[in-house]
């Protein structure tokens, strides 16, 4: 039996780009194996989708008892643009470059293969 949930993870302060690339290589892997892939990773990004995860696997853990990693894993994750902050930098001379801050949302889909 097959369940799916989703988790949804709103204004993360980085790139759309950025957390795409890494996200593609969790896709079909559980909880044991995602941590031992992002720990070769050191960015901000790595930091950041271990986080979400770990917080969505606890919440998974507190609704069944007893649930073990090995059947919970990653079916898909969904990462979409969200809103961008308008910044300036000033510079010498009265010289100004702006520059964009921006966000993005991830959308986890979790599955739970019960045996």
């Amino acid at each position: 039996m097959l369940k799916h949930f989703y988790f949804k993870y709103r204004y993360l302060r980085t790139s759309y780009k950025k957390v795409k690339f890494l996200s593609k290589s969790l896709i079909g892997l559980n909880i044991v194996q995602i941590k031992n892939l992002l720990n070769y990773f050191k960015n901000k990004n790595q930091f950041l989708i271990l986080k979400c995860l770990k917080n969505c696997f606890q919440i998974l853990k507190k609704k069944y008892i007893g649930l073990v990693n090995n059947y919970i894993y990653v079916s898909n994750i969904l990462v979409q643009k969200g809103p961008s902050i308008k910044r300036f930098k000033f510079f010498s001379k009265g010289l100004i470059r702006p520059f964009l801050r921006r966000s993005s949302h991830l959308v986890f889909i979790l599955s739970i293969i019960k045996k």
